[in-house]
């Protein structure tokens, strides 16, 4: 809810830019008037709103949240138009709405930067979001004090001036933080992020041009077509993001695009079967309520076989639009139904580790099998290098949080001691492995090469192939012991 209500906020005010120019001019005036600037500024605005509304809708996280906030509040913000149309009384709460948009904006931009693409921080983005949000909120502040104030003021034009010092230092550092994340990616990272990266240092560093050049009141610039270009450019941030969403999948939306179909195909074929019966039988035998019966037998048939027609509908979507991923789910059932059958322990640490690499494409992935001594030794790694722990001791917290989870866990969410791989290659997921309510390994999987977050519906194959090898590791326990019994019992000569 909050979300459309964020949406459709901005995009109101947007149109009451163009609105508010058409009401107050007359038509003697309507030279004046830079239409092409304002068609400009409400297409950017539509872009920019519905871009951001799409991404949070697939994939609500800080990311997007922040892309969302950015987008919203620099829509509002620019127009600030729509408290013409509204009663004098409430002239104040809509003026401290403008300076919330504000906030929106800068905070939001600063988060998104900071954040991209996966929800991890880079020393620069730390920086960044250490600085911005807290920056947003004082330049917010004096934005509206600069409103409330009255021209006359003494205090108005310093307000005025510190409000504009603001503004330009963060849009500056924002410029600043983009170029160099720009300079110092490299490989995989640079290709995925490069396009985010430079359409968001153009768009921003646009609108810190057109601010300077209205600040310094150049002669014929309001309306111009340098000053349109400029308003313009910041469409070079939503349409940057969308196509790395789309080319490079850098945010993830795969998920919400699958469950949507699901839902819908099932919604659709619903309403479907209910219409027909209904087209069918409601006429000729309404009398006898024959459709009536008919339809609420097929409401229990549906209700009670939900489950079997999702799955039924979800694998079909898969092989018809997903048919890598569908690949690499099949390759990991099979791996599941292997896994019991493993002969020795090595083997099952190999296949935790290869076949969610191999098939989904992880970044890292390291295995820790529980030792004598009730450590947990690392037995099987990808990605991660000589500097990285080996070893899990009892006094880690993170032994803790994963022997209380039965599923996939956050590791961002866990307290731990253990020295990972940094940046791209970083574990965010540890899947618990354990039997008879012993923890017997664990495994830390990082995300995908590209960047893209590990989804809801891998995570629960990767915790049915974590359970599947807890009965393999079980398994092999217990031939182990009955060795060892069975070579006393001919020791002993006991038969």
């Amino acid at each position: 809810m909050l979300v459309w209500i964020l949406a459709l906020w901005a995009i109101v005010d947007a149109g009451s830019g163009l609105l508010e120019a058409v009401r107050l001019v007359s038509i003697a005036d309507t030279s004046a008037v830079s239409w092409p600037s304002l068609i400009a500024a409400c297409a950017t605005s539509l872009v920019f709103v519905g871009v951001g509304l799409l991404l949070v809708m697939a994939r609500p996280n800080s990311v997007t949240w922040g892309f969302f906030l950015l987008a919203c509040g620099y829509t509002i913000a620019q127009f600030g138009s729509l408290g013409a149309l509204l009663p004098a009384a409430w002239a104040i709460p809509y003026r401290v709405s403008r300076a919330v948009a504000i906030a929106m904006a800068i905070g939001g931009g600063s988060i998104f930067a900071a954040r991209f693409p996966n929800g991890t921080k880079t020393r620069v983005g730390m920086l960044l979001e250490r600085v911005g949000v807290p920056v947003a909120l004082v330049i917010a502040a004096l934005y509206l004090a600069r409103l409330l104030l009255a021209a006359s003021d003494p205090i108005a034009p310093l307000i005025k001036t510190a409000y504009e010092v603001a503004l330009l230092a963060i849009l500056a550092l924002n410029v600043a933080v983009g170029i160099y994340r720009r300079a110092e990616s490299r490989g995989e990272e640079r290709a995925r992020g490069q396009w985010v990266i430079s359409g968001s240092t153009i768009g921003v560093g646009a609108v810190f041009a057109d601010t300077v050049m209205r600040l310094l009141r150049v002669p014929g610039f309001d309306g111009s077509a340098l000053d349109t270009t400029l308003s313009v450019a910041i469409i070079v941030i939503p349409l940057s993001v969308a196509y790395a969403v789309l080319r490079h999948r850098v945010i993830d939306v795969r998920f919400a695009i699958n469950r949507a179909l699901v839902f819908g195909l099932i919604t659709t074929g619903s309403i479907l079967a209910f219409s027909l019966i209904e087209w069918f039988l409601g006429k000729e035998l309404e009398a006898t309520r024959l459709a009536l019966d008919v339809e609420v037998g097929l409401a229990l048939a549906i209700g009670f076989s939900f489950d079997r027609l999702k799955g039924l509908v979800d694998r079909g979507v898969e092989r018809a639009f997903f048919r890598r991923q569908h690949a690499a789910a099949e390759r990991l059932r099979r791996a599941v139904e292997a896994l019991p059958h493993a002969g020795a322990p090595e083997t099952v640490d190999e296949l935790m580790i290869s076949e969610p690499s191999e098939a989904y494409g992880l970044s890292s992935a390291a295995l820790f099998r529980k030792t004598l001594n009730g450590s947990f030794e690392r037995t099987a790694s990808r990605g991660w290098d000589n500097g990285c722990d080996s070893v899990v001791t009892s006094a880690d917290p993170l032994l803790a949080y994963v022997a209380a989870s039965i599923r996939p866990l956050e590791l961002d969410d866990t307290r731990y001691r253990l020295k990972v791989p940094s940046g791209e290659l970083r574990p965010e997921v540890a899947v618990p492995i354990a039997a008879r309510h012993e923890l017997l390994a664990f495994a830390l999987y990082g995300p995908h090469e590209s960047g893209e977050m590990i989804d809801p519906e891998e995570r629960s194959t990767l915790g049915d192939l974590a359970v599947a090898a807890a009965a393999a590791y079980d398994h092999l326990e217990a031939a182990d012991l009955k060795r060892e019994v069975h070579e006393l019992r001919r020791r002993r000569g006991i038969r």
